[in-house]
Protein backbone atom coordinates (compact mmCIF):
# COMPACT_ATOMS: atom_id res chain seq x y z
CA UNK A 1 0.00 0.00 0.00
CA UNK A 2 1.56 3.22 -1.18
CA UNK A 3 2.38 5.55 1.92
CA UNK A 4 1.88 9.56 2.78
CA UNK A 5 3.78 11.19 0.04
CA UNK A 6 4.76 14.23 2.60
CA UNK A 7 5.50 12.47 6.07
CA UNK A 8 6.27 8.69 4.77
CA UNK A 9 5.75 7.84 8.61
CA UNK A 10 3.49 4.53 7.94
CA UNK A 11 5.98 2.83 6.25
CA UNK A 12 3.43 0.52 4.13
CA UNK A 13 1.32 -0.23 7.38
CA UNK A 14 -1.72 2.06 6.39
CA UNK A 15 -3.38 3.71 3.79
CA UNK A 16 -3.38 7.66 3.87
CA UNK A 17 -4.95 10.04 1.32
CA UNK A 18 -3.07 12.51 -0.36
CA UNK A 19 -1.80 15.07 2.79
CA UNK A 20 -2.00 18.87 3.16
CA UNK A 21 -0.01 19.56 5.98
CA UNK A 22 2.18 16.69 7.28
CA UNK A 23 5.28 17.31 5.38
CA UNK A 24 7.99 16.79 8.34
CA UNK A 25 6.30 15.23 11.40
CA UNK A 26 5.22 11.99 11.82
CA UNK A 27 4.19 12.13 15.22
CA UNK A 28 1.55 14.64 14.83
CA UNK A 29 -2.41 13.78 13.77
CA UNK A 30 -2.85 15.33 10.11
CA UNK A 31 -6.55 16.30 9.00
CA UNK A 32 -5.60 14.38 6.24
CA UNK A 33 -4.28 11.33 7.94
CA UNK A 34 -6.64 8.35 8.79
CA UNK A 35 -6.73 6.60 12.11
CA UNK A 36 -4.43 3.45 11.32
CA UNK A 37 -1.95 5.62 9.63
CA UNK A 38 -1.67 7.89 12.70
CA UNK A 39 -1.64 4.87 14.68
CA UNK A 40 1.25 3.32 12.33
CA UNK A 41 3.34 6.60 12.61
CA UNK A 42 3.35 6.82 16.63
CA UNK A 43 3.79 3.26 16.43
CA UNK A 44 7.12 3.58 14.47
CA UNK A 45 8.35 6.19 16.67
CA UNK A 46 7.69 4.53 20.04
CA UNK A 47 9.22 1.56 18.15
CA UNK A 48 12.64 3.93 17.68
CA UNK A 49 12.27 5.19 20.89
CA UNK A 50 11.94 1.98 22.85
CA UNK A 51 14.55 0.54 21.39
CA UNK A 52 17.16 3.38 22.32
CA UNK A 53 15.57 3.87 25.87
CA UNK A 54 13.57 6.71 25.03
CA UNK A 55 9.71 5.18 25.69
CA UNK A 56 9.89 7.06 28.64
CA UNK A 57 10.64 10.07 27.16
CA UNK A 58 7.68 10.19 24.86
CA UNK A 59 5.35 9.18 27.13
CA UNK A 60 6.15 11.99 29.62
CA UNK A 61 5.41 14.49 26.76
CA UNK A 62 9.06 15.80 26.82
CA UNK A 63 9.50 15.44 23.12
CA UNK A 64 9.89 18.97 21.93
CA UNK A 65 7.66 20.46 19.09
CA UNK A 66 9.13 21.59 15.95
CA UNK A 67 8.87 25.19 15.40
CA UNK A 68 5.72 25.98 12.95
CA UNK A 69 4.03 22.35 13.30
CA UNK A 70 1.44 21.10 15.65
CA UNK A 71 2.99 17.87 17.44
CA UNK A 72 0.64 15.67 19.78
CA UNK A 73 2.45 16.05 22.86
CA UNK A 74 3.20 18.41 25.99
CA UNK A 75 4.79 21.26 26.22
CA UNK A 76 9.02 20.68 26.49
CA UNK A 77 10.34 20.84 29.87
CA UNK A 78 12.77 23.82 29.54
CA UNK A 79 15.60 22.11 31.97
CA UNK A 80 15.92 19.03 29.64
CA UNK A 81 17.37 19.56 26.17
CA UNK A 82 14.81 20.43 23.09
CA UNK A 83 14.66 17.27 20.72
CA UNK A 84 13.59 17.99 17.22
CA UNK A 85 11.82 14.94 15.39
CA UNK A 86 12.69 15.07 11.50
CA UNK A 87 11.61 12.36 9.03
CA UNK A 88 14.70 12.08 6.93
CA UNK A 89 13.44 11.96 2.73
CA UNK A 90 12.73 8.89 1.63
CA UNK A 91 15.52 7.15 -0.89
CA UNK A 92 16.18 3.30 -2.31
CA UNK A 93 16.92 1.64 1.33
CA UNK A 94 13.51 2.63 3.06
CA UNK A 95 11.12 1.22 0.50
CA UNK A 96 7.75 0.75 1.20
CA UNK A 97 8.05 -3.03 1.65
CA UNK A 98 8.27 -3.81 5.12
CA UNK A 99 6.68 -5.29 7.93
CA UNK A 100 6.88 -3.05 11.08
CA UNK A 101 8.80 -4.83 14.13
CA UNK A 102 5.96 -5.83 16.02
CA UNK A 103 8.40 -6.50 19.57
CA UNK A 104 8.90 -2.26 18.79
CA UNK A 105 5.91 -1.90 20.90
CA UNK A 106 8.00 -1.85 23.93
CA UNK A 107 8.57 -4.69 27.00
CA UNK A 108 7.27 -8.07 26.62
CA UNK A 109 9.40 -9.90 24.09
CA UNK A 110 11.78 -11.38 26.48
CA UNK A 111 15.20 -9.97 24.61
CA UNK A 112 15.81 -7.22 26.08
CA UNK A 113 17.64 -4.55 24.44
CA UNK A 114 22.02 -4.36 23.66
CA UNK A 115 23.44 -3.42 26.61
CA UNK A 116 26.20 -1.38 25.74
CA UNK A 117 29.12 -1.07 29.07
CA UNK A 118 31.53 0.85 27.29
CA UNK A 119 31.66 3.21 24.27
CA UNK A 120 33.71 4.23 21.18
CA UNK A 121 34.45 7.69 21.04
CA UNK A 122 36.25 9.92 18.48
CA UNK A 123 39.96 10.54 19.23
CA UNK A 124 39.21 14.14 18.60
CA UNK A 125 36.54 14.35 21.12
CA UNK A 126 37.33 16.19 23.64
CA UNK A 127 37.07 14.93 26.96
CA UNK A 128 34.98 18.59 28.01
CA UNK A 129 32.90 17.78 25.15
CA UNK A 130 32.14 14.16 25.72
CA UNK A 131 31.06 14.60 29.81
CA UNK A 132 28.75 17.47 28.80
CA UNK A 133 26.85 15.19 26.09
CA UNK A 134 26.87 12.32 28.19
CA UNK A 135 25.76 14.43 30.92
CA UNK A 136 22.55 16.05 28.86
CA UNK A 137 21.46 12.56 27.27
CA UNK A 138 21.98 10.68 30.99
CA UNK A 139 19.61 13.68 32.36
CA UNK A 140 16.99 13.00 29.55
CA UNK A 141 17.24 9.50 29.73
CA UNK A 142 18.86 7.88 33.05
CA UNK A 143 20.60 4.88 32.09
CA UNK A 144 21.29 5.62 28.58
CA UNK A 145 23.50 3.10 26.69
CA UNK A 146 25.78 5.39 24.08
CA UNK A 147 27.42 2.93 21.58
CA UNK A 148 29.57 5.68 19.83
CA UNK A 149 30.26 9.23 19.78
CA UNK A 150 31.83 10.83 16.72
CA UNK A 151 32.51 14.17 15.41
CA UNK A 152 30.36 15.37 12.09
CA UNK A 153 31.54 17.87 9.39
CA UNK A 154 29.69 20.89 11.47
CA UNK A 155 31.62 22.21 14.07
CA UNK A 156 29.09 22.10 16.81
CA UNK A 157 26.92 18.70 15.88
CA UNK A 158 27.94 14.96 17.40
CA UNK A 159 27.07 11.94 15.88
CA UNK A 160 25.70 9.47 18.58
CA UNK A 161 24.66 6.10 18.39
CA UNK A 162 21.87 4.82 20.31
CA UNK A 163 20.35 1.93 20.19
CA UNK A 164 21.81 1.18 16.46
CA UNK A 165 20.41 4.16 15.68
CA UNK A 166 21.77 7.53 15.09
CA UNK A 167 21.25 10.97 16.24
CA UNK A 168 22.82 14.30 16.73
CA UNK A 169 23.37 16.79 19.46
CA UNK A 170 24.87 19.75 19.83
CA UNK A 171 28.21 20.95 21.48
CA UNK A 172 26.36 22.81 24.38
CA UNK A 173 23.86 19.07 25.03
CA UNK A 174 20.90 21.51 24.27
CA UNK A 175 19.56 20.19 20.75
CA UNK A 176 18.97 16.73 20.00
CA UNK A 177 18.02 15.48 16.86
CA UNK A 178 16.65 12.50 15.37
CA UNK A 179 17.25 12.05 11.60
CA UNK A 180 18.99 11.59 8.51
CA UNK A 181 22.30 14.11 7.34
CA UNK A 182 22.46 14.78 4.08
CA UNK A 183 25.44 16.04 1.73
CA UNK A 184 23.85 17.65 -0.82
CA UNK A 185 25.99 17.78 -3.77
CA UNK A 186 26.77 14.01 -3.84
CA UNK A 187 23.28 12.92 -2.28
CA UNK A 188 24.90 11.22 -0.28
CA UNK A 189 23.44 9.63 2.70
CA UNK A 190 25.79 10.53 5.57
CA UNK A 191 23.89 8.84 8.39
CA UNK A 192 23.95 5.73 6.57
CA UNK A 193 27.11 5.65 5.79
CA UNK A 194 28.11 6.20 9.30
CA UNK A 195 25.66 3.10 10.43
CA UNK A 196 26.91 1.10 7.54
CA UNK A 197 30.32 1.22 8.82
CA UNK A 198 29.46 -0.06 12.45
CA UNK A 199 26.75 -3.30 10.39
CA UNK A 200 29.97 -4.43 8.33
CA UNK A 201 31.36 -6.25 11.37
CA UNK A 202 28.41 -7.26 13.02
CA UNK A 203 27.31 -8.54 9.69
CA UNK A 204 30.25 -10.28 9.24
CA UNK A 205 30.08 -12.10 12.71
CA UNK A 206 28.08 -14.44 11.19
CA UNK A 207 29.31 -16.71 8.47
CA UNK A 208 28.02 -18.86 5.63
CA UNK A 209 27.14 -21.81 8.24
CA UNK A 210 24.51 -19.72 10.19
CA UNK A 211 22.61 -18.72 7.09
CA UNK A 212 20.24 -19.98 5.25
CA UNK A 213 21.73 -18.70 1.58
CA UNK A 214 19.45 -19.07 -1.96
CA UNK A 215 21.80 -18.53 -4.60
CA UNK A 216 25.29 -19.17 -6.15
CA UNK A 217 28.15 -18.58 -4.59
CA UNK A 218 29.67 -16.97 -7.10
CA UNK A 219 26.60 -14.78 -7.53
CA UNK A 220 27.38 -11.03 -8.71
CA UNK A 221 26.02 -9.73 -5.66
CA UNK A 222 25.16 -11.32 -2.01
CA UNK A 223 22.34 -9.63 0.30
CA UNK A 224 21.80 -10.30 4.03
CA UNK A 225 18.20 -10.53 4.79
CA UNK A 226 16.61 -10.61 7.85
CA UNK A 227 13.35 -12.33 6.95
CA UNK A 228 10.19 -13.42 9.45
CA UNK A 229 8.57 -16.26 7.99
CA UNK A 230 4.82 -15.23 8.54
CA UNK A 231 5.66 -11.39 7.26
CA UNK A 232 3.94 -10.94 3.72
CA UNK A 233 6.57 -8.45 2.68
CA UNK A 234 9.28 -11.19 3.39
CA UNK A 235 6.56 -14.03 1.94
CA UNK A 236 6.38 -11.86 -1.36
CA UNK A 237 10.26 -11.90 -1.59
CA UNK A 238 10.65 -15.41 -1.46
CA UNK A 239 7.85 -15.84 -4.19
CA UNK A 240 10.29 -14.14 -6.25
CA UNK A 241 13.61 -15.98 -4.83
CA UNK A 242 14.19 -17.65 -8.03
CA UNK A 243 14.11 -14.25 -9.96
CA UNK A 244 16.70 -12.58 -7.63
CA UNK A 245 18.97 -15.83 -7.86
CA UNK A 246 18.99 -15.93 -12.15
CA UNK A 247 19.82 -11.86 -11.85
CA UNK A 248 22.81 -12.85 -9.63
CA UNK A 249 21.53 -11.95 -6.73
CA UNK A 250 22.83 -14.38 -3.72
CA UNK A 251 19.84 -14.20 -0.74
CA UNK A 252 21.39 -14.93 2.77
CA UNK A 253 18.52 -15.30 5.51
CA UNK A 254 18.88 -14.44 9.28
CA UNK A 255 16.30 -15.13 11.62
CA UNK A 256 13.76 -12.01 12.61
CA UNK A 257 10.82 -13.11 13.83
CA UNK A 258 9.43 -9.56 14.52
CA UNK A 259 7.36 -10.80 17.99
CA UNK A 260 10.11 -12.12 19.52
CA UNK A 261 10.57 -15.56 21.82
CA UNK A 262 7.50 -17.76 22.42
CA UNK A 263 5.72 -16.45 19.11
CA UNK A 264 4.92 -18.87 16.56
CA UNK A 265 7.17 -17.04 13.94
CA UNK A 266 10.08 -18.00 16.24
CA UNK A 267 8.46 -21.40 16.76
CA UNK A 268 8.52 -21.87 12.73
CA UNK A 269 11.78 -20.16 12.06
CA UNK A 270 13.39 -23.13 14.70
CA UNK A 271 11.80 -25.50 13.47
CA UNK A 272 13.11 -24.47 9.27
CA UNK A 273 16.66 -24.23 10.83
CA UNK A 274 16.45 -27.67 12.05
CA UNK A 275 14.76 -29.41 9.23
CA UNK A 276 16.92 -32.10 6.85
CA UNK A 277 16.42 -29.84 4.23
CA UNK A 278 16.74 -25.90 5.38
CA UNK A 279 15.85 -24.63 1.95
CA UNK A 280 12.98 -27.08 1.25
CA UNK A 281 11.32 -26.08 4.60
CA UNK A 282 12.04 -22.20 4.38
CA UNK A 283 10.37 -21.72 1.25
CA UNK A 284 6.94 -24.11 2.40
CA UNK A 285 6.85 -22.37 5.74
CA UNK A 286 7.36 -18.76 3.67
CA UNK A 287 3.86 -20.40 1.05
CA UNK A 288 2.02 -20.73 4.45
CA UNK A 289 2.16 -24.88 4.48
CA UNK A 290 3.19 -26.37 8.02
CA UNK A 291 6.72 -27.53 8.87
CA UNK A 292 7.20 -30.34 10.91
CA UNK A 293 8.02 -28.71 13.89
CA UNK A 294 11.74 -29.61 15.39
CA UNK A 295 14.27 -29.01 17.88
CA UNK A 296 17.29 -28.44 17.99
CA UNK A 297 20.72 -25.98 18.87
CA UNK A 298 19.92 -22.99 16.50
CA UNK A 299 20.68 -19.65 15.85
CA UNK A 300 17.83 -17.94 15.75
CA UNK A 301 18.15 -16.02 19.74
CA UNK A 302 21.32 -14.88 18.17
CA UNK A 303 20.05 -13.76 14.71
CA UNK A 304 17.46 -11.88 16.37
CA UNK A 305 19.62 -10.10 18.80
CA UNK A 306 22.09 -9.69 16.03
CA UNK A 307 19.43 -7.71 13.82
CA UNK A 308 18.47 -5.33 17.22
CA UNK A 309 22.10 -4.43 17.43
CA UNK A 310 22.20 -3.74 13.67
CA UNK A 311 18.73 -1.23 14.10
CA UNK A 312 16.53 -3.67 12.17
CA UNK A 313 13.04 -1.42 12.23
CA UNK A 314 10.79 -4.27 10.15
CA UNK A 315 11.04 -7.15 7.67
CA UNK A 316 12.59 -7.88 5.40
CA UNK A 317 15.92 -5.32 6.22
CA UNK A 318 17.99 -5.86 2.88
CA UNK A 319 21.81 -5.19 3.82
CA UNK A 320 24.66 -5.34 0.77
CA UNK A 321 28.07 -6.42 1.52
CA UNK A 322 29.10 -3.24 2.65
CA UNK A 323 26.33 -3.05 5.40
CA UNK A 324 23.82 -0.36 3.89
CA UNK A 325 20.40 -0.98 3.97
CA UNK A 326 19.21 -1.59 0.26
CA UNK A 327 16.13 -1.50 1.00
CA UNK A 328 12.68 -3.48 2.14
CA UNK A 329 11.15 -5.50 -0.35
CA UNK A 330 11.84 -4.54 -3.66
CA UNK A 331 10.94 -6.39 -7.02
CA UNK A 332 14.13 -8.33 -8.45
CA UNK A 333 14.82 -6.13 -11.04
CA UNK A 334 14.66 -2.80 -8.54
CA UNK A 335 17.24 -4.77 -6.21
CA UNK A 336 19.17 -5.39 -8.75
CA UNK A 337 19.25 -1.81 -10.00
CA UNK A 338 19.83 -0.50 -6.28
CA UNK A 339 22.74 -2.84 -5.85
CA UNK A 340 24.52 -1.66 -8.99
CA UNK A 341 24.30 1.53 -8.04
CA UNK A 342 25.70 1.45 -4.87
CA UNK A 343 28.44 -1.20 -6.47
CA UNK A 344 29.16 1.76 -8.88
CA UNK A 345 28.93 4.54 -5.83
CA UNK A 346 31.68 2.46 -3.62
CA UNK A 347 33.79 1.94 -6.51
CA UNK A 348 34.05 -1.41 -5.67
Amino acid sequence: MPTCARCRCCWATAPCPPPRSTRWWPARRSSACTRSTTRAAEARLAGHLDRAGWIGVASSGTLARVPGHTARTHRPNPRKPHVAQFVSPVDGRHSVGACASETSQGAGSGVAAPAVVTASVASSLSSADEARIRQALGELVPNVSIEEINETRLPELYEVFVGGQVLYISRDGNTLVQGAMYDIPSRTDLSERSKARRRVPLLDSVGPEGRIIFGDEDAAHRVTVFTDIDCGYCRRMHEEIAQYNALGIAVEYLFFPRGGPNTEAWGKSVSVWCADDQLDAMTRAKAGEAVPERSCENPVADDYELGRKVGVEGTPAVYNTDGIQVGGYLPPQQMLQRLEMLKANSGS
